[in-house]
């Protein structure tokens, strides 16, 4: 049998939201993947994984009317604005969502809140993030929404290379109508250092996708515990967007501690994506960040 992958569609635009939903049917992450498609005019794919090997009577009944509910839901979101398709896979879960991402533009899931009987279901948003060339949306399972004005939140750990993730950051604010918040913690005698080269390359977000810049509501630059202050900062922000190396980092480790962790238990979405690329087509990044 062939294992060959379908080429990933032609116009950037047709490649979806793929979100993958877990049998409690992921309610918060379809929300946020649904969100996502109608922002970026794109169609929306809803993958429910059974996992069972071998297959039990009914698991994939079971299976079936988790999906058939969550493209429901989708459906009842946006209704007619929003293309949705769906696939019931049996199988690997980390292996066939990242088969499915293979022509996807972003990948949305649901943290995990505790292991499953084999005590990986934690681990699926690290292990994904590691094996994907496109970013990761990690969704807390009771997210409803940040308290008070929206804030996008973008964890800058290299100011000098940042420009791709400040991008990223600006776009998905502009589109939110929401605030855009830098924070980049490190120690006291370089913040000063820190706070230049971030500016610089603020600054050249004067305009983005023809349309005026996000309201950079704050500069944080903090000494301190890195995963403190970001895990903080999850608590005011409706997303936070961190970067992750690329997947065939020479060192190893596709997600540092601190992605890592807000991957399972940050208060708001975690987009986790590689801060040298665009999401999905090219368009945010300029060959300069490449060199």
């Amino acid at each position: 049998m062939s294992t060959t992958q379908p080429a990933p569609p032609r116009d950037a635009r047709a490649r979806p939201v793929l979100v993958a939903v877990a049998p409690d049917g992921s309610a918060a992450a379809v929300r946020v993947a649904t969100a996502l498609a109608a922002r970026e005019g794109r169609p929306l794919h809803v993958l429910h994984v059974v996992e069972l090997v071998p297959v039990v009577d009914g698991a994939g009944a079971a299976g079936a009317r988790v999906l058939h509910d969550a493209v429901v839901h989708a459906r009842d979101l946006v209704p007619g604005t929003v293309a949705v398709t769906s696939e019931l896979a049996h199988g690997g879960l980390v292996e066939r969502i990242v088969a499915s991402a293979h022509t996807a533009a972003y990948v949305v899931l649901q943290q995990a809140v505790q292991p499953d009987v084999r005590g990986r279901r934690a681990e699926v948003g690290r292990q994904v993030a590691a094996r994907v060339g496109v970013p990761v949306v990690c969704v807390p399972r009771l997210w409803a929404g940040s308290p008070g004005a929206g804030t996008v939140t973008v964890a800058v750990k290299d100011p000098v290379t940042c420009g791709p993730l400040l991008r990223v950051a600006a776009s998905a604010a502009v589109a939110r109508g929401a605030g855009l918040r830098v924070l980049h913690v490190g120690p006291d005698d370089e913040l000063t250092e820190a706070r230049r080269f971030i500016g610089d390359q603020m600054a050249q977000l004067v305009r983005l996708d023809a349309r005026p810049g996000p309201a950079v509501v704050d500069l944080v630059l903090v000494e301190g515990d890195a995963l403190t202050e970001v895990s903080a900062a999850s608590r005011t922000s409706e997303l936070m967007v961190v970067g992750r190396h690329h997947r065939h980092h020479p060192g190893g480790s596709t997600l540092g501690s601190v992605a890592q962790a807000l991957a399972r238990r940050a208060a708001c979405p975690v987009l986790l994506m590689d801060p040298r690329r665009s999401t999905s087509s090219g368009e945010w990044v300029f060959e300069t960040d490449l060199a």
